[in-house]
């Protein structure tokens, strides 16, 4: 009897570590959730860095992108160790609508530690869009061309697999708040 209780008690504490242990891991969002999400969260970041620059997209979208200098042009083929991670520019055209990029954008997500670390990246292909009334962006699902950058991926996913929004306006940027410091001018409405 002496050795049972110990050995029942033993048993119950390895019952508990694993049972925490499955919870802890049911509550753990997989890679490929975060990959999304990542990858997503890239497409949104695009579309935040372009919106103060619309109006020079939509008046001349070949200087304006050469002028921003953190979008690589890939149309006529781009080094492999050249931006990896880093957002591409694969076409420009001219639509009725209004000029419209086609961009591939990249996520990354890593998971675990130890033998359990995972770390995977993703592409997407987007088209935005600048009306001629630059009051939006428009983004649209594109095909990601055949390109080498691609085989750097774990996976190449499709704009509608993502939770992106698909248009951007002035609600999406509202202007910030104005404050006044003692002792410092203020052109704050009502001073």
């Amino acid at each position: 009897m002496s050795i049972a209780r110990p050995l029942r008690r033993s048993i119950a504490v390895a019952a508990a570590v694993a049972l925490s242990v499955i919870a802890l891991t049911a509550c753990v969002p997989s890679i490929t959730d975060i990959l999304q999400r990542s990858t997503a969260s890239s497409v949104e970041q695009i579309q935040d860095d372009l919106w103060p620059y619309r109006a020079d997209i939509v008046t001349d979208p070949e200087q304006a992108i050469v002028a921003l200098g953190f979008i690589a042009d890939a149309r006529h083929g781009v080094p492999l160790e050249d931006n990896r991670g880093g957002t591409l520019l694969l076409n420009i055209s001219d639509g009725e609508d209004g000029p419209a990029l086609t961009l591939l954008a990249s996520g990354g997500a890593q998971t675990g530690g130890g033998w359990t670390y995972d770390q995977q990246s993703a592409a997407v292909c987007v088209t935005l869009t600048f009306p001629q009334t630059r009051d939006r962006i428009v983004t649209t699902p594109a095909r990601c061309p055949d390109i080498p950058q691609l085989e750097h991926f774990d996976r190449v996913y499709s704009l509608d697999d993502l939770d992106v929004r698909r248009e951007v306006t002035d609600a999406d940027y509202p202007a910030p708040v104005c404050q006044c410091y003692s002792g410092s001018p203020c052109d704050c409405p009502g001073g």
